[in-house]
């Protein structure tokens, strides 16, 4: 199916989304175009259905204000429940599937024109996509089958479409939203990338790096891992291991590493005072007194 207009209110198909956009109950024309020649009295179906899985088991009918309503419906063959209906051929018959329900509306194949390479058939869709009650804003397929008169299928196409007031500015925007997600998708898929790329020194197996023993059978293999964030490291290590028992070993660790710690900075303080008091000449005598006096 092929429709191109430069007008915005005109019936308009969008290759990048493979979607048609047109107005109610206005012509819509599609081309069909065979690779080689249907067999006799073969018919073209068109059939409407719903894209999402969640509604794909619903049949697509319009909404009951225009299904209704007298516009569009006085004097016409065509039910007033059948959203697709076909202008200029009084060969169309609809068709209400007895088990499915589906509706769609089937006509005779024709062969094209002299000097031309597509059959054109005139569509009219008579609902909005956004009427409440019918399809409301939920979006459909339009379904086109090459069939045989015993049902047969010889060929299938299928394409989105939406029913609005302004195709032109609906099919802009939904392009437009298109390219945004897939820049999107491409920076991230793009950064994804950067970050496997990057390269980590690692040694190679099997090959023991400088300075390294290697381990006699029988000896119990060391492990040396610098104390930093100890009580972090051990802690997340106890609870991914959810070993209770190790609970009062490691935290009789980090207690004496604390202590040790402690003992030092005071150390530090106690060294750094004395440096000060022996550097002034007033309080040197009062230094070596105390110190005296707590010998």
């Amino acid at each position: 199916s092929k429709i191109t207009s430069p007008l915005c209110f005109a019936p308009q198909y969008s290759p990048l989304l493979k979607k048609l956009y047109c107005q109610i109950a206005k012509t819509c024309p599609i081309q069909i175009k065979l690779s080689s020649a249907p067999p006799h009295a073969s018919v073209i179906r068109a059939m409407p259905v719903y894209k999402k899985a969640e509604h794909v088991t619903e049949v697509v009918k319009r909404c009951p204000n225009h299904e209704l309503g007298r516009d569009f419906n006085d004097s016409q063959a065509a039910p007033a429940s059948h959203l697709i209906r076909v202008e200029g051929n009084n060969l169309s018959q609809y068709v209400d599937d007895p088990v499915t329900c589906r509706q769609s509306v089937m006509l005779p194949y024709e062969n094209p024109q002299v000097g031309t390479e597509f059959t054109t058939i005139l569509y009219n869709f008579m609902c909005n996509s956004s009427c409440v009650g019918g399809m409301n804003r939920r979006p459909i397929l339009i379904i086109i089958t090459l069939e045989t008169r015993d049902g047969q299928v010889l060929g299938r196409r299928s394409f989105e479409g939406r029913i609005c007031a302004c195709p032109g500015r609906d099919r802009k925007a939904d392009e437009d939203h298109f390219r945004e997600q897939q820049t999107m998708s491409d920076n991230m898929s793009k950064n994804d990338n950067n970050a496997n790329k990057r390269t980590f020194k690692q040694t190679p197996p099997n090959i023991p790096s400088p300075g390294m023993k290697r381990r006699r059978h029988g000896e119990e293999e060391i492990y040396y891992m610098p104390v930093r964030y100890i009580y972090l490291f051990i802690n997340w290590v106890v609870r991914a291991l959810n070993a209770d028992w190790l609970t009062a070993v490691v935290y009789q660790t980090v207690y004496c590493c604390n202590y040790v710690e402690n003992q030092f900075i005071i150390a530090i303080r106690h060294l750094r005072g004395l440096w000060y008091m022996a550097n002034i000449p007033q309080l040197r005598d009062v230094s070596r007194h105390s110190t005296l006096r707590r010998a």
